[in-house]
């Protein structure tokens, strides 16, 4: 039970710090790019709308630009980190728990493999106003490559046997074998260059985040195990 509450404070604290931090990061980088996206989205609305004589369908709340989308944005990914990391830990904990920094950055690595790398494979960030396929077929492929690619790298790191390395390989790559679902047709309203950006921003302010993450879990895992011996 002690060692339980230990990394449920562990985790509390990486949702402040590392998510508080990310969420900051995302802010002053990923928002601005979406911002110039929906002025995009916003100017194709109101072109299709532009024939009069039709009544006003009642818009879904959206938070406003500024204090409220900003603060929103920071607490959806300190809530999110919470969960991740709290993940994080419980399964590293079967393979010995991440022992410090120098492990957390490897665990990170692997999150940021299975939760940003292979389903952006198939299905990248997008912005505003781009093509999307249907929503369930879409949430249903990230998970299968989500878990596919989690179990690929478990058997392919853990048994050490040439077998189950192979079987973790051919995890790794069904879900591309089977492909993500196609967006419907259609043309993204944004830029080339502003949607190349946002891939981009995103994959690496990501990556900062799975980093920081694990080795924010190493080193407080570390703190505790001297702390408790």
């Amino acid at each position: 039970m002690r060692k339980f509450r230990s990394i449920l404070f562990i985790c509390a604290f990486a949702a402040l710090v590392v998510g508080g931090a990310t969420g900051l990061l995302r802010v002053a980088s990923t928002t601005p790019l979406i911002l110039q996206a929906e002025v995009y989205e916003h100017a194709a609305g109101h072109a299709e709308s532009a024939p009069a004589g039709h009544a006003h369908e009642a818009e879904e709340w959206e938070p406003a630009d500024g204090w409220q989308r900003n603060g929103l944005t920071v607490l959806a990914t300190m809530v999110a980190t919470f969960g991740f990391a709290l993940l994080l830990a419980a399964v590293s904990e079967f393979a010995g728990g991440i022992r410090n920094w120098r492990a957390g950055l490897l665990w990170g690595s692997a999150g940021f493999a299975v939760f940003v790398a292979a389903p952006s494979l198939g299905l990248p960030a997008e912005l505003p106003g781009a093509p999307e396929s249907p929503l369930l077929a879409r949430q249903a492929w990230w998970l299968f490559a989500a878990a596919a690619t989690a179990g690929g790298l478990a058997l392919m790191v853990f048994p050490r046997r040439l077998l189950l390395a192979v079987i973790g390989m051919a995890l790794l790559v069904a879900p591309h074998i089977v492909g993500a679902p196609a967006p419907t047709a259609g043309q993204a309203l944004a830029p080339a260059l502003l949607e190349h950006r946002f891939l981009v921003t995103t994959a690496i302010v990501s990556l900062i985040f799975w980093l920081a993450l694990g080795a924010w879990l190493g080193l407080s895992r570390s703190w505790f195990r001297e702390r408790l011996a």
